[in-house]
């Protein structure tokens, strides 16, 4: 199973949204985080429908009125599970059908401010100190 992150800064147009699919093809991804992804809710839905009709995703369109996390992941080779949907994180439970290994997936996309990542800390802190493998990725950027 591969795992990829991409910090996109916008899918808008058709070029970006191309060079995407031909990594996830190319690279045999199974999971990828889009990060910044900046895409209108008709783009976003004709993007899914025709680039990646197959497969599952989560979003926060409807929990907050921005887009800069999308998870993707292909049923056939992965069972995800969603355990937290947050405005810095998305948190998961991911199991590999072809090995049967599991862990818990954060995708993160943190915001400038300290007062403002504190949160973000918070929920980590809940959901990855379990007894179990962890895998966090993250977009990185400045304190402001």
């Amino acid at each position: 199973m591969i795992i990829a992150t991409w910090n996109v800064r916008g899918m808008q147009q058709l070029p970006r949204q191309a060079a995407i699919v031909d990594f996830v093809q190319k690279d045999k991804i199974d999971v990828v985080g889009l990060l910044e992804a900046k895409l209108k809710k008709h783009n976003y839905d004709y993007f899914l429908k025709n680039k990646f009709n197959d497969w599952k995703v989560v979003n926060y369109f409807d929990l907050i009125n921005n887009n800069r996390i999308l998870l993707l992941w292909n049923p056939w080779h992965v069972e995800l599970k969603i355990v937290s949907v947050e405005e810095q994180a998305i948190h998961s439970k991911i199991r590999c059908l072809t090995s049967n290994n599991s862990f818990n997936f954060t995708l993160v996309y943190g915001l400038h401010t300290v007062p403002d990542k504190r949160p973000l800390w918070d929920s980590l802190i809940d959901h990855v100190l379990q007894d179990e493998p962890t895998l966090g990725l993250q977009q990185c950027s400045s304190y402001r």
